[in-house]
């Protein structure tokens, strides 16, 4: 099957060549996609993953990536040493998740699952951990997983009828893919259900929720609501429906909807996002021969809006937030046969939402919200024009169903980190078994003795012979460099050496004077893993102090003033300065500055006669 399986993945690929030299052509970014996809990816991005113990989550495409951003955000507070390196395989996908994961330290296109490459990848970034998300399996790298060593735990994961009737077809394949796999972390019973049915031990499948209702991409505020409106032209409405996710055969029903609700409401506006866009073109057609004046929001971008009666949503990755302006909305995919799409990204925003009867995809999402009458199904076009017409002429009833959809997602947010703690749990035992401890990589190793220094220096507590030996060197090399270094400062004090001030700002880290105390690698550190939540506030109270304890000086009152006068801020009012500054902020600071192109080392010499 394994054979069988790979010939086939070589037939296709070349079979496409053509297709991929059509889209090179003519999709933006393609290019880059099949670079990487075929093993080329740019160094700088591989630099901070590769061989790092990093943490490889795999999400496909848009709606992947939007279950994989809660989830990253809890890896990171779960393992702040361990890199995180984010997949996709579309590109609409890898630019949803450069634009909402902002805590990965790289995002790649995931490559082609051919014999020889996937392995080539897998072994060159040797990972700590593979995460596929929902139902990302893929044999042959699934296989060099398995060889190397790499444990996989699928998380957020989900099992469709139509994938569950295709998986079964693939026999071994399957039960090679299923035996990589340590853990099955499951939206849902179904789900896991599913998984077991497939061959997965009942023992290593556990059920955690959906992902999606932690995600927080798509808060909007009450000045960013206002402003899409504006954008969008929609300022003048009674009310505006919004299509998200429209399928072939679905936009018909919809402006059938949309003419009923006009006839009460005939102010009221569209909004329609095809699913496809290269759709755009044709769904434009259909608005304006239903009679209807229709634009796009490209072209609103570049044109002044003229109050048209329908808006398409033409860009990737903003439904999420556009969402936030629909007073009734309707999901795709689910008029037609197609299985429908999720509807959480909707009831985020605590929308009433309209969805056809063909859900089988969301089974279980689906009947949540439907069995709590916080989600309406129609049949047709002539329903859905019903149901519309009528969440707009009852608005008691729009809001009620509004209250119960913001309160589902309230009780079912915690899934990230119920995935991020079972990772812990996996991964100590993993890596603590007998059999596996040979194979842990090196950040659970010493690599170097700059590295095993700077842990040994940091820990709290130091066992054994050896390291205490090396603490106590280390200790008397401490109070002789303490010498040395008062004795410089007496230098200064006292005259014997000059003083110079320069016309910035400086930012020190450790002693400025001596190299090779550890800077560099403390800098590294601190924007690796972030700060101790009490040193922050340690520190945060000690700068305060320091800032209070300046004001009893007349002179550095009025020095303060004085700047802040010429740079636009208040000096006075540094207590809210001070308490507005949250730890993240700070974190993420470093992490953006504190890199290799931003940092420098200078030698200042003395000036030379003649």
């Amino acid at each position: 099957m394994q054979l069988l399986y790979n010939i086939a993945g070589i037939i296709i690929v070349i079979l496409i060549i053509p297709m991929f030299m059509v889209r090179a052509v003519r999709e933006k970014g393609f290019v880059e996609r099949i670079r990487q996809s075929m093993g080329f990816f740019p160094e700088h991005t591989l630099d901070k993953v590769e061989k790092k113990d990093c943490i490889w989550v795999h999400a496909a495409s848009v709606g992947e990536i939007v279950a994989t951003s809660p989830l990253i955000k809890e890896f990171r507070r779960e393992f702040p040493k361990s890199p995180i390196l984010v997949s996709v395989v579309t590109t609409s996908g890898y630019e949803m998740a450069n634009r909402i994961i902002k805590d990965a330290d790289a995002i790649i296109y995931f490559p082609l699952d051919l014999p020889w490459l996937a392995g080539h990848v897998l072994r060159r970034i040797r990972p700590r951990v593979f995460l596929p998300v929902e139902t990302e399996l893929w044999p042959n790298f699934l296989r060099t997983a398995r060889k190397i060593h790499v444990p996989v735990m699928m998380v957020n994961g989900r099992i469709s009828d139509k994938s569950v009737k295709q998986y079964k077809h693939l026999h071994s394949l399957l039960r090679d893919m299923i035996g990589t796999v340590k853990l099955f972390a499951m939206q849902s019973p179904i789900d896991a259900e599913y998984i077991m049915r497939l061959g997965a031990p009942k023992e290593l499948v556990t059920v955690t929720g959906n992902t999606k209702f932690d995600q927080t991409y798509t808060d909007v505020s009450p000045e960013e609501k206002q402003r899409i409106i504006e954008e969008m032209g929609l300022t003048e409405n009674d009310g505006i429906f919004l299509a998200g996710s429209t399928h072939r055969g679905e936009e018909e029903p919809v402006l059938q909807a949309f003419k009923a609700v006009r006839k009460t409401h005939p102010h009221a506006r569209l909004v329609i996002a095809p699913r496809e866009l290269l759709r755009t073109t044709e769904v434009v057609h259909l608005c304006r021969k239903a009679g209807f004046t229709v634009t796009t929001r490209t072209k609103l971008q570049h044109e002044v809006p003229q109050g048209e009666d329908i808006v398409i949503l033409d860009t990737i990755g903003e439904l999420g937030k556009v969402y936030s302006i629909g007073d009734v909305v309707f999901v795709g995919g689910s008029l037609v046969p197609h299985g429908g799409h999720n509807i959480l990204e909707p009831a985020a925003h605590g929308k009433a939402i309209i969805v056809g009867s063909h859900m089988f995809n969301f089974k279980d999402t689906y009947a949540l919200f439907k069995n709590r009458d916080a989600c309406l199904t129609v049949k047709n076009g002539a329903e859905l024009a019903t149901e519309v017409t009528r969440l707009f002429d009852e608005p008691e009833h729009r809001h009620r169903m509004e209250e119960e959809t913001r309160a589902i997602v309230r009780e079912n947010k915690g899934a990230s980190r119920k995935s991020a703690v079972l990772l812990r749990q996996m991964l100590d035992a993993y890596e603590s078994s007998p059999e596996n401890r040979h194979h842990v990589r090196s950040t659970q190793k010493i690599t170097n003795f700059q590295t095993y220094f700077i842990d040994l220096v940091h820990s709290k507590e130091v066992d054994g012979f050896f390291p205490n030996i090396i603490m106590g060197i280390l200790y008397v090399f401490s109070l002789i460099y303490g010498m040395l270094v008062n004795i410089k400062l007496a230098g200064y004090r006292c005259g014997i050496f000059k003083k110079a001030k320069l016309d910035c700002f400086v930012i020190s880290l450790g002693n400025v004077t001596v190299g090779g105390t550890g800077k560099t690698p403390t800098a590294q550190r601190l924007a690796r893993e972030g700060i101790d939540p009490d040193f922050f506030e340690q520190i945060r109270r000690a700068s305060f102090g320091a800032t209070l304890r300046a004001l009893n000086s007349f002179e550095n009152i009025a020095i303060s003033m004085a700047d802040g006068y010429f740079r636009g801020f208040d000096a006075l009012r540094f207590p809210e300065a001070y308490a507005s500054i949250e730890k993240a902020d700070v974190e993420r600071f470093l992490r953006e500055n504190l890199t290799d192109s931003r940092r420098a080392i200078s030698i200042i010499e003395p000036k030379k006669e003649g």
